[in-house]
């Protein structure tokens, strides 16, 4: 989570003009972003604190106006290192999940070489003679198949 974010100068001019009224835990923290000047960055407590303060006061400067240009630095995420042994795990359960959709897609593919009923046993047979014999080329030419 975003716990900061860059000064501008309206924001420069609130805490110098609230500069006494924070808290010990927070002055030192304002001060230490009043000197360095537009280059700092405040955190998200001083700015809560900075925004009680302004209401207390009764000014009509809102906290958005004050941070109006300003830019939210986010911290940066370190990933944790990967256990080979986790790792190795998945890579053999992501294997065996892939055999296994494999296996599931082809059971129903054999091969053709031992079966009947295939177009190579029903040439074999002589049927395929037969049917050219009936539908010989004489009366196909002659065209007493369409008569």
């Amino acid at each position: 989570m975003a716990n900061e974010c860059r000064v501008t100068e309206p924001l420069l001019r609130a805490l110098q003009e609230l500069q006494d009224g924070f808290t010990p835990e927070t002055s030192a923290e304002v001060r230490d972003v009043l000197q360095a000047g537009a280059e700092g960055r405040v955190s998200f407590r001083v700015l809560r604190e900075l925004h009680s303060l302004l209401r207390e006061r009764g000014s009509h400067t809102y906290l958005h106006e004050l941070l109006d240009g300003s830019e939210i630095h986010l911290p940066v995420v370190e990933l944790p290192e990967r256990n080979p042994e986790l790792v190795a795990r998945l890579e053999k359960i992501k294997a065996k999940l892939a055999n296994e959709e494999y296996k599931r897609i082809t059971q129903n593919v054999t091969s053709q070489s031992g079966q009947k009923g295939t177009l190579a046993d029903f040439g074999r047979q002589g049927n395929v003679t037969i049917l050219s014999k009936r539908l010989g080329s004489h009366d196909f030419c002659k065209g007493s198949w369409y008569s």
